[in-house]
């Protein structure tokens, strides 16, 4: 699936920051409300510039694309893995919002390996929520290790450990899009 262009970015104010579009705005605005610290535009790769760079636990940063897509896409998929390379980042590719499935709430799309291994290597990822912080389930079989947090089910006990159900993480985006949204000068 290719990344439909016909709908033009308005760039946005957020924070100081100017964004590109009102999209990378909302997500800044949502990183915020799980209390992910990021950086916009941290650096060029080369045939690639990350939106954002979001801090991982550990030392193990992510580097984020925003697409106005619903689904994962190939293309965007290939250009992101062979322009990071083997840097050591996780990768993460975010849509228009959240991505639905069941009761989850999908951040998006994550590849956490590295070198040529990456291609193959970008699955969907639900939010967690490990005691009071948000987080990036990685792992399986009742073991989520956290990305942002660094933070597994053995740090805080399983009972800690919680999916987010959809109606959460959506009230979360809504009130990132009610920070971002166009207002009428004055």
């Amino acid at each position: 699936m290719a990344v439909d262009y016909t709908i033009s970015a308005h760039p946005t104010m957020y924070r100081g920051v100017r964004f590109r579009s009102r999209l990378e705005a909302t997500w800044a605005a949502f990183f915020d409300e799980l209390r992910w610290q990021w950086e916009y535009e941290p650096f060029d790769l080369g045939a690639w510039s990350p939106d954002f760079l979001v801090k991982g636990a550990h030392g193990r940063d992510a580097l984020v694309e925003i697409k106005p897509i619903t689904e994962g896409d190939g293309d965007v998929i290939e250009k992101i893995t062979e322009a990071a390379g083997d840097h050591g980042y996780y990768l993460l590719l975010c849509g228009v919002a959240p991505f639905g499935q069941d009761t989850l709430e999908l951040v998006g799309l994550l590849c956490s390996c590295c070198g040529r291994k990456r291609i193959g290597c970008w699955h969907k990822r639900s939010f967690v929520k490990l005691g009071s912080a948000y987080d990036i389930a990685f792992g399986h079989g009742g073991f989520y290790p956290g990305f942002v947090t660094g933070l597994d089910a053995t740090d805080i006990g399983a009972p800690g450990v919680h999916h987010f159900v959809g109606d959460e993480v959506m009230k979360l985006w809504a009130k990132a899009k009610n920070k971002v949204q166009w207002r009428p000068a004055r």
